[in-house]
């Protein structure tokens, strides 16, 4: 089996596409790449990370989908600490107020 029957296998194109001498060389490098453990973003060179693609190259850290609950998890956590201080402030705001005001 070659590497163009499992890329029509893979992404559904008909069998009798034709497919140039580039595109061939190029699909076969990236699987010896693949076949030589190097990390799919590392060959495709981009990641989406939330709604951002980041470009990638070797020494680049590639983002986990573990990564992107970790971030999302500081955010709402952040979120709430602000909702919290902001809802104390406004209270002891309040407090004071009540606090300094005299009704005669």
């Amino acid at each position: 089996m070659t590497c163009l029957y499992y890329f029509v296998q893979l992404f559904g194109v008909p069998g009798d596409t034709e497919v140039s001498l580039d595109v061939m060389s190029h699909i076969e490098l990236m699987t010896k790449q693949r076949l030589n453990r190097v990390p799919v973003q590392y060959i495709v060179g981009e990641w989406d990370f939330h709604n951002i693609t980041v470009k990638l190259q070797p020494p680049v850290l590639i983002p986990r989908p573990e990564t992107e609950v970790r971030f999302f998890s500081s955010i709402y956590i952040c979120a709430a600490v602000y909702i919290f201080c902001i809802t104390l402030l406004a209270s002891k705001i309040c407090f004071l107020n009540k606090s300094v005001v005299y009704y005669d």
